[in-house]
């Protein structure tokens, strides 16, 4: 999980490479005066924010993870292949092609 001044440092290492780094949201370049305390401070003060929001959204969403493990035995991940339509029948004609052809070859 990032740290708080994982931002910062990485935008260290963008202008040490000469990248220009743009906010989308309001357009406004982030390395022009890096020197300036209230920009860093800014900066940091939004991504502390972000940090706070994505773990606020991952304990809201912990509870519903657990109760759909517990209804369906699972909850991330792919979804196994044979339960979308169409699937299960296309496993069954290669199984029986391949039985077919291993017997048939031996």
């Amino acid at each position: 999980m990032p740290t708080a001044g994982s931002g910062q440092l990485i935008l260290n290492q963008f202008r040490d490479l000469g990248v220009r780094v743009i906010a989308a949201d309001s357009g406004t370049e982030l390395m022009t005066a890096d020197d300036d305390p209230t920009r860093t401070l800014i900066r940091q003060v939004l991504g502390a924010v972000a940090q706070f929001e994505r773990a606020v959204i991952v304990s809201k969403l912990k509870p519903a993870r657990v109760r759909k493990r517990h209804v369906e035995g699972r909850w991330e991940g792919r979804k196994p292949f044979g339960i979308r339509p169409g699937e299960a029948e296309g496993w069954r004609r290669f199984r029986s092609y391949a039985v077919s052809h291993a017997v048939a070859n031996d």
